[in-house]
């Protein structure tokens, strides 16, 4: 059977943890069949089961020439840049995507996140703050925690404001809003929000983290 008709099996391994198993077949597979895009997008999920950050950076780069929208290629290489220090490497890489397509917001995004995940705050501020009337969940998500790191609070409740405005049936950024009331020790708003909270959403509501 061709290699594509297998990547089933093979993915039921690689989440059996056997992921070393998988990395393998996925590699015979990408070799008969160059072009296929799945095989590179489970290659790249074994990799990082694996932990195998030198091989999910240079899938990641693969993909991404092919693909330079591929989101999941590009969170890859943030990981694996983090782990291996080549925190330039990727801003070089995510910079040259950015420059074939100037409007992409998720590019503005992952720029932020890689600078947030290498401490490096005030660049993602310096990045996301400009462009917090056109971002994204992820990106408010990304300035508003950037700025509550630093301690400037008032600026990130601005931001979580503009993030529940923009999703008003995720409890997300109303849980942040609390959070950043009660480190200022504003312990009645944080109580008000909270009972906001419990009356806005059902106690049975599922936590879902904000798409890039």
């Amino acid at each position: 059977r061709s290699p594509s008709r297998g990547l089933g099996d093979v993915y039921k391994r690689q989440e059996l943890n056997q992921p070393s198993h998988a990395i393998d077949k996925f590699k015979e597979a990408i070799k008969l069949q160059p072009d296929s895009e799945n095989a590179k997008g489970f290659l790249l999920q074994a990799y990082e089961k694996s932990l195998n950050y030198s091989g999910l950076y240079s899938t990641a780069v693969d993909i991404l020439e092919s693909s330079p929208n591929n989101k999941q290629a590009m969170l890859g290489l943030i990981k694996a840049g983090v782990s291996l220090d080549r925190r330039s490497e990727v801003d070089k890489t995510l910079k040259k995507l950015l420059k074939k397509n100037p409007n992409d917001e998720t590019l503005y995004v992952m720029l932020a996140i890689n600078a947030k995940l290498h401490d490096d705050r005030q660049s993602t501020i310096e990045i996301l703050e400009p462009r917090k009337s056109t971002t994204n969940e992820m990106g408010l998500m990304t300035l508003g925690d950037a700025y509550s790191e630093l301690k400037q609070y008032d600026e990130a409740v601005i931001v979580f404001e503009l993030w529940r405005k923009m999703a008003p049936k995720s409890i997300m950024p109303m849980l942040r809003l609390i959070g950043v009331k009660a480190l200022t020790k504003d312990y009645t708003a944080a109580f008000n929000l909270s009972e906001k909270s419990v009356n806005d959403f059902p106690i049975t509501f599922s936590i879902v983290p904000p798409q890039i």
